[in-house]
């Protein structure tokens, strides 16, 4: 986990977690 994808690690997983739902 770095802090320079941080940011774009958290659009991936919420855009993840909305597929999901």
């Amino acid at each position: 986990m770095r802090m320079e994808t941080s940011f774009e690690s958290n659009a991936l997983e919420r855009r993840y977690m909305y597929i999901n739902m």
